[in-house]
């Protein structure tokens, strides 16, 4: 993974190696410290950043927190709550591809998504600015949203 400074006529900082031995095929940082990073196997690694390169306070890369290896298909889809409390993963490979875990511990929450839950094939997902709905595109056409009772609304 490179890192490059656009300001400064692209000029690159640095770079760090993503372990997981397949292509990266989705990125998404998220400015409370964190950044999620999709790979064509599947796994999803999580960083911390706050204390990196990307935070632009040192030249330290980021630190590893866990990687996630619940999903088997190429990750096309990652978002942060706004909290920076939760990430969203899903392919749109397979069908129910999608998971939620907890950003800090990188603990993906088992009881949801269900086998009956609609969800299909995702194309894209999102959560709304204040982080009480939870929004997910599918093949079908259909957008999906999802009341997240643990965050306000307001």
């Amino acid at each position: 993974v490179y890192v490059w400074h656009l300001r400064y006529q692209g000029r690159c900082l640095g770079n760090f190696p993503h372990d997981d031995g397949t292509c990266s095929s989705s990125i998404r940082y998220h400015p409370s410290g964190y950044m999620a990073l999709g790979a064509e196997s599947g796994v999803v690694s999580l960083y911390e950043t706050s204390n990196s390169i990307l935070s632009g306070l040192t030249n330290a890369m980021p630190v590893k927190i866990k990687s996630v290896m619940n999903l088997t298909m190429k990750i096309n889809s990652l978002a942060f709550h706004p909290s920076g409390q939760l990430v969203a993963m899903a392919s749109d490979q397979s069908r129910n591809e999608l998971r939620l875990a907890h950003a800090q511990t990188a603990t993906v929450y088992s009881n949801w998504p269900t086998d009956r839950s609609p969800i299909r094939r995702v194309h894209s997902l999102d959560f709304s600015p204040k982080g009480g709905y939870f929004a997910v595109g599918n093949n079908k056409g259909k957008v999906l949203l999802y009341r997240l009772n643990a965050f306000s609304l307001a």
